[in-house]
């Protein structure tokens, strides 16, 4: 019996083997409890119906929802989305071939993908980013891609929390995402599919949407130092609920995105969030 690492995978697969249609929010939460497909890693609980409408909320590339308590949850019709979970891959050499075929598909699990493969078991430092990054036209990229690009966040969080080593090497990329889910570093994002290129008005409002969503995520990883910020307008949006709920955040202020001068303050907040 498959049990999946994420809920909305659970999601999907109950919803894919009715077809994809119209299903009772109430009646997709008994199937995931029946086959126990997902528990919560917080109390290792099957998930009410109400948490598959936050979560449904959170992914609407993924769902649709017949009102706005998603009382009933459908697939959106394309593009066609995976339900396996990804395997860890085995060597240097898999990983790479991996990579290249999820970049030449237009899955919207792509980044999801990639963000599972480095989850740590379990997960001591929250990072919580925006969005995935929307490339355009050009290069998909991401936190969680094993080529450097510009990659913004992995230099930051890359230079915070390993910089001072003398024989730290950015560039090594893959080397240091195996070694931040060695430390139990591990990164989500407010918004789950990309909103980088909207305008700020509509980020905030993405961002807003995605609180409910977010709060329960973090909820269920219980990071067990706490969470780290790694947006300004994210914390802004977010760090009030989410303290509220009970999550610890490891800093009193803002850290702003690390893009061009502000990527020696943003190492800075996370190496003083680090110490707390």
């Amino acid at each position: 019996m498959t049990r999946f690492a994420t809920l909305h995978e659970a999601m999907v697969d109950v919803l894919q083997r009715h077809g994809g249609q119209w299903m009772a929010r109430d009646e997709i939460a008994r199937e995931i409890a029946a086959r126990d497909l997902w528990r919560r890693l917080s109390d290792g609980r099957h998930p009410p119906s109400d948490q598959l409408r936050l979560r449904a909320r959170q992914y609407p590339h993924l769902f649709e929802g017949s009102d706005t308590r998603y009382t009933r949850i459908r697939l959106r019709s394309a593009p066609e989305v995976a339900t396996e979970p990804m395997p860890e891959p085995t060597s240097r050499e898999s990983r790479g071939t991996d990579q290249k075929d999820c970049d030449e598909t237009s899955d919207p699990m792509w980044y999801e993908e990639l963000r599972s493969r480095y989850r740590p078991d379990p997960v001591k430092v929250l990072l919580i980013g925006e969005s995935p990054p929307d490339p355009g036209s050009g290069q998909r990229r991401f936190f969680y891609a094993r080529e450097l690009t510009y990659d913004n966040l992995y230099r930051g969080v890359a230079e915070a929390i390993y910089g001072l080593e003398p024989e730290f090497d950015v560039q090594a990329k893959e080397a240091v995402l195996d070694r931040l889910k060695e430390d139990g570093f591990w990164l989500v994002d407010a918004v789950e599919h990309p909103v980088n290129k909207l305008s700020r008005a509509a980020r905030r409002r993405a961002i807003a949407d995605a609180v409910p969503g977010l709060v329960e995520r973090c909820k269920e990883l219980a990071p067990e130092r706490g969470v780290i910020i790694c947006h300004s307008l994210v914390y802004e949006l977010t760090a009030s609920a989410l303290r509220a709920a009970g999550v610890r955040i490891l800093h009193d202020e803002p850290i702003p995105f690390p893009l061009g001068n502000w990527r020696a303050q943003f190492v800075s907040g996370v190496r003083n969030a680090l110490c707390e």
